[in-house]
């Protein structure tokens, strides 16, 4: 009876690890932006500061698949341009803050698309270094979470079967 009820409790304990886990990577994973670029591939924006002011000489790091593109600089009203951009998701970084773009051609954005970016530098922005997932990372894959919440239902049916 000691082992069925050690069972169980490892069995739900499981079960709320693989969702917690699963739950924090989705919160982990980036608000990614829908933007339409104008003819020839240019993307508008402005840059500006927690409190709304355009932030003019602010560099801005276009990074496209992993991959560093260009580094543009804002002019005084804080607006930069970025030219010959092709559909796809883009990373805007400034040294504290940035965003995800998925960037359209014109005409085929959808109807909540912004017609340009607006990043707004943020001191309270802490840059990291992502490795993956961790040691845990494995839990966040929806099939290891529907393992577990399968085995959590099934393992104390079984011992509880197995008792009567």
């Amino acid at each position: 009876m000691k082992l069925v009820k050690s069972l169980k409790a490892f069995a739900v304990t499981l079960a709320c690890i693989g969702l917690l886990a699963g739950q924090m990577a989705q919160a982990a994973s980036p608000i990614i932006r829908d933007v339409a670029l104008q003819p020839g591939g240019v993307l508008n924006g402005q840059v500006l500061n927690e409190q709304a002011v355009a932030q003019g000489q602010a560099k801005v790091a276009v990074v496209y698949k992993g991959k560093p593109l260009t580094v543009t600089e804002t002019d005084k009203e804080g607006r930069f341009v970025l030219t010959g951009l092709e559909p796809g998701v883009y990373e805007l970084h400034l040294a504290q803050g940035g965003g995800a773009y998925r960037a359209w051609a014109p005409r085929t954005a959808p109807p909540v698309a912004e017609q340009g970016v607006m990043l707004v530098q943020d001191s309270r922005v802490v840059r990291g270094l992502h490795q993956g997932g961790g040691h845990f990372g494995w839990l966040a894959n929806p099939w290891v979470l529907a393992a577990i919440v399968a085995l959590a239902i099934a393992i104390p049916l079984a011992v509880d079967d197995d008792a009567s």
